[in-house]
């Protein structure tokens, strides 16, 4: 195995041991794999976008948290990239942003894009997360909210007053696709898009899904819930068969309670899903889910669904998560998992959502989108 390239920023050439085991025999960190040798040496970025141009990132190493002494992390004295976030507000409009992506542009380079609730900058991009340069697009049809990236394609939706959806196959470059012949559909909000990385896409209106297998040239409806349900937000990740899976947050009808549930992506008819399973719900909005390493993490207020075996079982923790007022949640699918807040709080979990920690505050921002540049979870 090849050694361990940097621990927190720290080289491994200034590294004897972690936990009194020799660098170059680490395995694991903290119980969770070592990322691919892609991501050997690349440094780990952290993004929260919220509102009023808001843009926090930090840097650290995948997997992993250690205090001054090199030990993992068993307290809260932290020399930690996950507590270290810098702040900056995007210049121009006052955009407010819903969501942020990473992927890579067509020469295969870093780029970031948010969507916002803005008249004029719905889709804002940069290749430079680390300062203030970004650039926006503005179609037409409304404030967009859901979005993802894969196999080499950004597809992102919102309202639906025009049905259609924007997509990019590079980031910078935006068009317009319309569905507006798909079935069923109508005007109400779509909340949610998820792929799998490898030509099949996903997305929710209302209490129907809907998805297409080639990359989002076309779309049908594939399950109508019927139920009156809001599906909120999807995510993906692969069970141990490496089969795809993907799951959704979302709230019931009438009673809006919060509850998850997750199917196999060869049928998106049937689910697991923790009201069946009778896993109790976590009751208000329901905003955010998210997928990687075989683990999902629904989130609302400082509650969480959590299933780490992609989706078959699920277990309600209640005042789990750090903060309560969640409004995003992310993972590296190496284990650890970012939490964005209101009132300018994020949170931090290196166990796959075990444990969570505060990291300092960052002001009074809401964090609507959480991202990290790992474009090889369970995508690959």
């Amino acid at each position: 195995m090849a050694d361990l390239t940097k621990v927190t920023g720290v080289a491994n050439a200034d590294i004897s041991k972690v936990d009194g085991v020799a660098a170059a025999s680490i395995e694991k960190i903290v119980g969770v794999d070592k990322p691919s040798a892609t991501l050997e040496g690349r440094a780990i970025i952290w993004v929260c976008a919220g509102h009023d141009r808001h843009v926090a990132t930090a840097t650290a190493s995948v997997g992993a948290c250690f205090d001054a002494d090199g030990e993992s992390n068993a307290d809260e004295a932290l020399v930690c990239g996950y507590r270290t976030w810098t702040e900056y507000t995007r210049p121009s409009n006052n955009s407010e942003h819903q969501n942020i992506f990473f992927g890579l542009d067509s020469s295969a380079d870093d780029i970031w894009v948010t969507v916002s609730q803005h008249n004029t900058q719905e889709i804002c991009y940069t290749d430079d997360i680390l300062t203030a340069g970004w650039s926006t697009f503005n179609p037409s049809g409304g404030d967009l909210k859901a979005g993802d990236w894969g196999n080499d394609m950004f597809i992102v939706a919102g309202e639906m007053s025009t049905q259609q959806l924007i997509t990019s196959s590079d980031g910078s470059t935006w068009g317009t696709l319309s569905i507006s012949a798909v079935g069923t559909l109508t005007t109400a909000t779509v909340y949610s898009m998820v792929t799998d990385g490898e030509g099949l896409w996903a997305f929710g209106q209302e209490d129907r899904l809907y998805t297409s297998s080639n990359d989002g040239t076309t779309w049908g409806i594939v399950h109508d819930f019927n139920d009156g349900r809001l599906i909120r937000d999807l995510a993906h990740t692969k069970d141990t068969g490496s089969n795809s899976v993907f799951a959704m947050a979302y709230n019931t009808g009438g009673s809006n309670d919060g509850h998850a549930a997750a199917a196999k992506t060869g049928d998106l008819t049937t689910w697991f899903d923790t009201a069946d399973l009778g896993v109790t719900d976590i009751g208000g909005t329901i905003y955010n889910i998210g997928g990687g390493g075989g683990t999902f993490i629904a989130v609302n207020s400082n509650d969480q669904l959590r299933s780490t075996d992609a989706g078959d079982t699920w277990t309600h923790g209640s005042n789990t998560l750090a903060q309560a007022d969640v409004e995003s949640v992310e993972t590296d699918g190496y284990g650890v998992w970012i939490t964005g807040h209101q009132a300018g709080r994020i949170a931090y979990s290196t166990d796959d959502g075990i444990t969570w920690r505060n990291a300092p505050d960052t002001g009074g921002e809401k964090w609507t989108g959480v991202a990290c540049n790992v474009t090889t979870k369970d995508k690959k």
